[in-house]
């Protein structure tokens, strides 16, 4: 009889231990909810329903874990996490005296996430049209559009290393327009050379009457002087010959990817610089036009493209070196004269 009272006082005794432990750790969680420490309160929480498997320490530790889910998806910057997890939390689950607090957590968190998702899409909306203005070589309109977004510093990592991202860019870019600018600038002290030598010895050049050829497979033009005769008609209409007897002017067009995939004109400038063996004596890479001009053998070469849409436009100059000053102006007007077409027109 003894031993028996001796077993339920001890039960008694343990009984009230553990429901002094479990309403201090549902005090703390409370406590922890009210100063904004979730991650503190999912854990008493969870303390709690050890020792006492109650609605209110499940339902705590609940509430407490999906904010601390809503957090961490904050700090990785998953926006849609964050806003689908606040509007799933029932704060009616918690404490009368925390709710207060959590509610405001609640929307000061959901507030920020839904600032950052739109800040998020202006940033990479701002680098995808900047880069195409880049591309464009239109470096005004992508510093402009770097400019229009908020570039100052952000706590959240996924926003700032986007940010980070924007000012590199913007820094590129401007580094290109200026190269850019001094290519064009020295592109037009070699134009403007090149036309005052002609000047020079304007005296030494015959003057050569012009007639305009116009290729209606792909669209484009060239003058000649009327001295030089057609040689011969391709049966593929892909363009014309015209000599004397010592120099030419080939004009032709072709379609483009002949050489690789997604061709531009500078894969056509590189691919011409490769193909000759002797001294270049003039270059240019222009936006859609490149001139090469190089002696072979006793003969000075000269040859422009012009990329269009799906064709290339080709013309060759061929006339002795030692008659440079005699057609040095037929070669400006000539060149200046040619126009590339966009597409295939006929065939």
């Amino acid at each position: 009889m003894r031993k028996s009272i001796l077993i339920i006082l001890f039960v008694l005794l343990l009984t009230a231990c553990t429901n002094k432990e479990y309403k201090e750790l549902i005090d703390k969680a409370n406590v922890a909810l009210e100063k904004g420490e979730f991650k503190k309160a999912e854990t008493f929480f969870s303390r709690a329903s050890l020792k006492e498997d109650s609605e209110e320490a499940i339902k705590g530790e609940k509430v407490a874990s999906l904010i601390v889910k809503a957090e961490s998806a904050f700090d990785e910057g998953k926006w849609e996490t964050v806003i689908v997890v606040t509007d799933d939390i029932n704060i009616k689950d918690i404490n009368d005296k925390a709710k207060k607090n959590v509610l405001l957590n609640l929307n000061e968190l959901k507030s920020k996430a839904e600032d950052l998702k739109e800040e998020e899409i202006k940033l990479k909306d701002s680098i995808v049209k900047a880069t195409v203005y880049r591309e464009e070589k239109l470096y005004d309109k992508a510093l402009e559009t770097y400019n229009a977004v908020n570039l100052k510093t952000d706590k959240n990592k996924k926003i700032q290393s986007l940010k980070e991202q924007v000012l590199k860019e913007k820094k590129d870019t401007e580094k290109e327009k200026q190269d850019y600018l001094a290519e064009k600038q020295n592109s037009k002290t070699q134009e403007s050379t090149l036309t005052n030598k002609a000047k020079e010895h304007s005296d030494k050049v015959e003057e050569f009457k012009y007639v305009t050829y116009y290729n209606n497979r792909f669209g484009f033009s060239v003058e000649h002087p009327t001295t030089f005769i057609e040689d011969g008609v391709p049966q593929n209409n892909d363009g014309r010959e015209f000599v004397n007897n010592e120099a030419s002017i080939s004009a032709t067009g072709h379609h483009i990817n002949l050489i690789e995939d997604n061709e531009t004109i500078e894969t056509y400038y590189n691919n011409e610089l490769e193909s000759i063996n002797s001294e270049i004596t003039y270059q240019q890479l222009g936006d859609d036009w490149y001139v090469v001009s190089y002696l072979d053998g006793n003969n000075i070469i000269y040859t422009k493209e012009i990329i269009g849409n799906s064709i290339i436009s080709r013309l060759t100059i061929t006339y002795p070196a030692n008659k440079k000053d005699y057609y040095n102006n037929m070669v400006t007007r000539v060149t200046k004269s040619f126009v590339g077409g966009k597409d295939e027109l006929l065939w």
